[in-house]
């Protein structure tokens, strides 16, 4: 029952989120916290929205998370080909671990 109440607020969240024409900074900030709690807490397809949503607003953060759940298939089905294109979007914005995940990837090819 609480993972059905879980999953309903995050549905109402979005939808919520969804029918605002933009996101406000504060809508972004938040979806990347409760993303970035989810995850810690291995929810991962409820974080994966949330950060998703973040990640296209442009949270470095976000872009590495999303990145990182594609590669390992957190949540997601795994797609490693999305998932550096995500971690490349991060690194560029300075994201430190999508730096040091992008040249571990290289390094072992």
């Amino acid at each position: 029952m609480k993972y059905l109440c879980k999953i309903l607020v995050v549905l109402i969240t979005l939808s919520l989120i969804a029918c605002a024409k933009a996101p406000s900074q504060q809508q972004i900030t938040q979806a990347y916290f409760q993303g970035q709690t989810l995850f810690q807490q291995q929810k991962f397809s409820q974080a994966y929205p949330l950060l998703m949503m973040s990640a296209k607003q442009g949270n470095a953060n976000a872009i590495y998370a999303v990145g990182y759940m594609m590669y390992n298939g957190l949540g997601v089905p795994r797609d490693q080909v999305q998932a550096l294109l995500w971690l490349q979007k991060a690194a560029k914005l300075g994201n430190i671990r999508a730096i040091e995940a992008l040249q571990r990837l290289d390094t072992a090819n």
